[in-house]
């Protein structure tokens, strides 16, 4: 009896330390009560407003700084699962200075949480303290402070909500994976109109260099605003990045911004060899494709398209033509149905001379096909030719989208950010790959495990109690 009284009372004694420590982090939990969904900020009046924006379910969604007048306000943005991805406060006004940081990228599922706090405006104390905390555990700030800005993150702080109250809980550790401070999208511009064939919305086309004409059928004539540079994710956004060598070379999300483009390659002859979007930069994470491979003396084109910047909605069709209607995340795969396009209305010579358009048109079936072996090269690199029924499902931290990469295994991170293109398929949030560090996820291990070990010292005490009575 003795043995089974001191197994028991060690047995009471793990159970006790177990769920005291479980339920303390019941107290590490912020509540707030939400004024406005998708709301205009009021900075005369913001005492303990507190604004919920959430992300879309089939991509990632943009809230423009001086359309929303987050310009006072912290930000706090979260992905699907739930997890802290960004945060920052004070975003400039585009109409102000474009070299600031003038907008955030919800992630594809997720949301984004913003709300006042300072001396006048103290009321929101307790978010601002939960704010303060996950900001002063980020390792490696590319800064002392953040401010006009936003940091892609990852954390294990998280959050949710319903239609009336926010509830975040606390966790152990922060890590800064990188600056989201980048170019204004002008989500606000009107898509492109009939006979806008620039593609940018404005119906202008830039340097006063006139569009191409006796365009083929189905095709559009879109005007390049970025020519051998990075992409700034802006709404009408056209890129084009030429291959000059004779080689395949790849050309790198880190190196061009690709993380939220939509991206095409074409070779010399104009022929579409791979297109695919939410190409991750390697210091986001492993395990997911981070270029697109363009044939020597080919090109990359790259455009920024969403609902909520659809300015470049002809590109996209012909894109979402390629692809058959499949959708990709954070890779590139062989068109199913052929594209070609040429760069057209040059300025300048020879090597100097400058493309302001680019021309993209669909081709018959079996009129002007790839090249067998070229076709099996790109699908081995960089993914596979796919259909709506063929596409395979990968988790995007569980969301359930369809993907065309075969390779592709595991949910893309947020640049968080840059809500990532933000684009019809895409989406951006946290990276699953990197473990989580002080999750709940312990603590329910561990609480099976114990159960485990009390179920064997109650099995094992009636057997001595049986055997007992025997005798």
């Amino acid at each position: 009896m003795k043995r089974i009284t001191a197994a028991l009372l060690v047995l009471f004694a793990m159970l006790t330390a177990l769920f005291s420590g479980v339920f303390a982090s019941a107290e590490d939990v912020v509540t707030a009560n939400i004024t406005d969904f998708d709301g205009i900020g009021d900075d005369e009046d913001g005492d303990g407003l507190v604004y919920i924006y959430e992300g879309r379910s089939d991509g990632t969604r943009i809230i423009d700084s001086e359309k929303y007048n987050v310009r006072y306000m912290y930000v706090l943005v979260f992905d699907n699962a739930g997890h802290c991805v960004q945060i920052g406060n004070n975003l400039v006004f585009h109409s102000v200075d474009k070299s600031y940081q003038n907008f955030v990228v919800i992630p594809q599922g997720g949301f984004m949480l913003a709300f006042y706090y300072n001396t006048d405006f103290p009321t929101n104390i307790k978010l601002y303290e939960y704010y303060k905390t996950l900001s002063d555990l980020l390792k490696d700030k590319p800064e002392d402070t953040i401010y006009n800005r936003t940091l892609l993150i990852e954390s294990n702080f998280t959050g949710s909500h319903d239609d009336s109250v926010a509830e975040l809980h606390y966790g152990t550790y922060g890590d800064v994976l990188g600056d989201c401070t980048a170019t204004d999208p002008e989500s606000d511009e009107e898509p492109a109109g009939p006979g806008d064939e620039s593609g940018d919305g404005s119906g202008e086309p830039g340097e006063d260099v006139p569009p191409p004409q006796n365009i083929p059928a189905g095709g559009t004539a879109a005007k390049i605003t970025v020519f051998g540079d990075k992409c700034s994710y802006v709404n009408g956004e056209v890129a084009v990045v030429l291959n000059a060598s004779g080689e395949d070379t790849e050309m790198l999300s880190e190196d061009y911004n690709l993380r939220y483009m939509h991206v095409m390659a074409f070779d010399a002859d104009g022929n579409c060899t791979q297109v695919g979007n939410n190409l991750v930069p390697a210091s986001e994470g492993e395990g997911f494709q981070h270029g697109v491979t363009v044939p020597g003396g080919g090109f990359m084109l790259a455009f920024f398209y969403n609902t909520d910047n659809p300015a470049n909605s002809a590109l996209y069709g012909l894109y979402s033509q390629a692809t058959d209607g499949a959708a990709i995340f954070n890779a590139t795969v062989a068109p199913v149905r052929p594209l070609k396009a040429e760069l057209a209305g040059f300025t300048g010579e020879g090597e100097e001379a400058i493309p302001h358009y680019v021309v993209v048109y669909p081709v018959a079936e079996g009129a002007d096909p790839l090249e067998d072996s070229k076709e099996a090269d790109a699908s081995s690199e960089d993914g596979a030719v796919v259909s709506e029924t063929e596409s395979q499902t990968v988790s995007e931290s569980e969301s359930g989208r369809e993907s065309a990469a075969e390779s592709q295994t595991e949910s893309a991170p947020e640049a968080s950010g840059p809500a990532a293109s933000a684009d019809e398929s895409a989406a951006a949030s946290a990276p699953e790959s990197a473990p989580e560090k002080g999750g709940s996820g312990g603590n329910t291990g561990l609480i099976i495990g114990i159960a485990a070990a009390a179920a064997a010292v109650i099995a094992a005490a009636a057997i001595f109690v049986v055997k007992k009575k025997k005798k």
